[in-house]
């Protein structure tokens, strides 16, 4: 904490730590210049496939418009589920085994070295293949490994995914997602009907790109998924990051057109810096029962 940005409120300032769904539904919402007074609330559901887990939640949000043009937005985290064990790495593996089988169905020997050469390119290998056909040239010591490249097809990396089981995993986490968002509707009084009306899919997260888990997403919740073309180059892997930075920025009364940011107590953990006798000591408030 630097005394030259925080003054004399250095012993009172506060880290607040937002939910990832959160921060990357700010930044979405802050991205589209929605204007609001709508009374109906809208929703965003979000599925983030990162490194080694999979994140789903529905985040509710409203905007309403206040003196001088100036919005305040207000969230708030109707569900959440998620996957301990299926996350990018997992699909990296899938794509590894399908370039594997590919080549010894060529006749080529997967050595140690072609081995190291996929690990290097498979996840660059995912990102292609997951959306369409293309051949892919493979290099050990700048000699390629097979004549022509390796051809690579949707259609087969999704059979992989399919037969790991991987999807299934996937799709039953959207589903308990699901169930839990119209068990909170109906206690709400509304219609799941009415509330997935004003409802769109934000993917987060490098593999959520994959068109397979898109497309799942969409025949779940039966609503669309936005396209990256709305959501900003860069913004897939970078929207909680920017979420963050976005409300940091209306706290510290930098942003024109936003006069608050609105987040549910229970779902917004606070962090206080007591500072005494040299150390450091941190209180985090409990946000659940």
């Amino acid at each position: 904490c630097d005394p030259e940005i925080f003054g004399n409120r250095l012993n009172e300032s506060d880290i607040h730590i937002l939910p990832e769904p959160v921060a990357a539904a700010l930044y979405y919402v802050y991205l589209a210049h929605e204007t609001g007074n709508g009374t109906d609330e809208r929703y965003l559901i979000v599925y983030d496939v990162g490194g080694g887990t999979s994140d789903f939640a529905v985040i509710g949000y409203r905007i309403e418009l206040k003196a001088e043009g100036k919005k305040v937005v207000k969230f708030s985290v109707k569900c959440t589920a998620g996957e301990l064990i299926l996350g990018g790495e997992d699909f990296d593996e899938i794509t590894e085994e399908y370039m594997k089988n590919c080549l010894t169905c060529k006749g080529t020997a997967v050595t140690y070295d072609v081995l190291d050469s996929i690990r290097k390119d498979r996840e660059a290998v995912k990102c292609r293949v997951a959306a369409r056909d293309y051949i892919h040239y493979l290099f050990v010591d700048d000699s390629p490994v097979t004549e022509g490249g390796l051809t690579l097809t949707r259609k087969g990396f999704e059979a992989y995914v399919q037969n790991s089981g991987k999807l299934k995993s996937f799709t039953t986490r959207a589903e308990q997602l699901l169930e839990a968002f119209k068990k909170k509707i109906n206690e709400e009084g509304g219609r799941i009907e009415d509330a997935l009306g004003r409802a769109c899919i934000l993917p987060v997260g490098g593999s959520s790109k994959i068109p397979l888990l898109q497309e799942e997403m969409e025949k779940v919740f039966k609503c669309k998924v936005i396209a990256e073309m709305d959501f900003g180059e860069g913004a897939r892997f970078e929207s909680v990051s920017r979420g963050a930075a976005i409300y940091s920025a209306c706290m510290a009364g930098m942003l024109d057109d936003i006069a608050d940011i609105e987040i549910e107590e229970r779902v917004l953990h606070r962090i206080s810096y007591l500072w005494g006798e040299d150390r450091l000591h941190t209180c985090v408030e409990k946000n659940y029962p």
